[in-house]
């Protein structure tokens, strides 16, 4: 679906909906095919992410209420500038991804 920056932070996620029946929506203008698995893979393959992090929903709430809680999610961890900190000490290079998933 789409890429949304998460607010107060430098950090954003990959927003990936999928229908009722599991297919990817494929109706993101901006990613390959539509696809933003496909955008996620290529960010994955050139290297520079060291960690993956996903988020699940699920398929009780709609997409608003996703990216409500996803913001919420990712904002917290962004808030935890001690623990982010010890990470690149200990991991120099320390890049995130972060995945919300939709369905």
């Amino acid at each position: 679906m789409t890429i949304e920056p998460v607010p107060g932070s430098d950090l954003s996620y990959y927003l990936i909906n999928f229908d009722k029946d599991g297919r990817e929506r494929t109706d993101d203008p901006d990613a390959p095919n539509g696809r933003l698995s496909d955008t996620v893979a290529e960010t994955l393959g050139a290297g520079a992410i060291t960690d993956v992090f996903f988020m699940s929903h699920g398929w009780q709430g709609d997409v608003p209420a996703a990216k409500r809680q996803y913001d919420a999610w990712s904002a917290a961890m962004a808030g935890c500038a001690e623990d982010i900190a010890s990470l690149r000490a200990t991991r120099p290079g320390f890049t995130p991804l972060l995945v919300g998933i939709h369905w």
